[in-house]
């Protein structure tokens, strides 16, 4: 139970700080109302060791659609900030989610790209 209690406040403290870094915003949508973002890990909480399960640039603020695609592996990043989408999803699904395949992020770091890399490598990107 106090493990599952420490991780809960861990990830009340990963969620702050990843909404802290993009300043409340989704990255991918602009979407800009906190309760609507999810603090999407980019390695996943299983695939991360305890240090990386907390630390703020292993997430993303993503709004709902673009949470479940990165999620899924269907999307990703370059380093850039670029938009990668995997051969499984359809460019006109993608558009009805309110993604342009034109997508193009802001502000990522050199840290973020740490785990973009990986995320790449997980999903065949």
């Amino acid at each position: 139970r106090k493990a599952r209690s420490n991780a809960r406040i861990g990830q009340g403290a990963f969620r702050d700080e990843v909404l802290d870094i993009w300043n409340d915003t989704c990255p991918v949508t602009n979407v800009a109302v906190p309760e609507l973002l999810i603090a999407s890990h980019i390695v996943s909480w299983a695939l991360s060791d305890d240090e990386e399960k907390i630390d703020g640039y292993n997430g993303l603020p993503l709004s709902p659609n673009a949470d479940k695609l990165f999620d899924k592996g269907l999307i990703s990043f370059a380093d850039e900030g670029a938009i990668l989408i995997s051969p499984a999803l359809p460019i006109a699904t993608l558009n009805a989610l309110g993604i342009s395949e034109k997508t193009k992020i802001a502000g990522l770091t050199n840290e973020h790209a740490f785990y973009l890399n990986r995320h790449r490598e997980i999903y065949g990107f």
